[in-house]
């Protein structure tokens, strides 16, 4: 009996420490989120988020991008944007 009650203690002891392992891991993963944050520039933004974000349709994103104004780059079949080109785009058309 005594050997099951060792067996209990040392199980529960290894719980502890694989609960301590999982916390300082997800205490871990926070810091590098935290010290990683992209420039803007860097971020690349779907179909969706550029209409959005320049208030254009379907349509006219598209034209942007068939024309050579706007790059898109395509991904696993699905086209993104790079913020520092949309900046650029809007740089060179920027009413002065």
């Amino acid at each position: 009996m005594k050997f099951f009650y060792s067996i209990i203690e040392l199980l529960v002891s290894l719980e502890a420490l694989l609960n301590q392992s999982l916390q300082l891991q997800k205490q871990l993963i926070k810091q590098a989120t935290i010290k990683y944050q992209p420039s803007l520039k860097e971020r690349w933004l779907d179909k969706q988020d550029v209409m959005d974000l320049l208030h254009i349709s379907d349509r006219t994103l598209y034209s942007l991008r068939k024309s050579g104004i706007l790059p898109g780059y395509t991904l696993s079949g699905k086209i993104y944007y790079r913020m520092a080109d949309i900046e650029r785009v809007l740089m060179e058309n920027k009413k002065t």
